[in-house]
């Protein structure tokens, strides 16, 4: 699949900001299809959605437990120290061109 995304001022596109909007003074209500979205299988939404779920309550139970989390973390580096490389370990010296 692929997404191309464009923004188009908002004077160019009145209808579609209306919509965004909620607001539907512009269209007919005869036009209006009545849909169920809990009954349409869409191919990505349902899986992000999922995962998004995870996230939260994944995230909500490290919210509720942060000492325990900072006391877990407190035995492990945060961040591994990289040592700076000697001048002839760096590709200009080892692989000029």
């Amino acid at each position: 699949m692929e997404l191309d995304v464009v923004w188009i001022p908002r004077e160019q596109n009145i209808e579609a900001d209306e919509l965004s909007n909620g607001v539907f003074r512009s269209f007919s209500a005869k036009n209006n299809i009545p849909i169920d979205l809990a009954a349409i299988k869409f191919e990505v939404l349902d899986d992000l959605m999922a995962e998004a779920g995870r996230f939260y309550g994944d995230l909500t139970k490290k919210k509720e437990t942060p000492k325990a989390d900072a006391a877990a973390l407190a035995d492990r580096p945060l961040v591994s120290v990289a040592r700076k490389k000697r001048s002839d370990e760096r590709l200009r010296a080892r692989d000029p061109w």
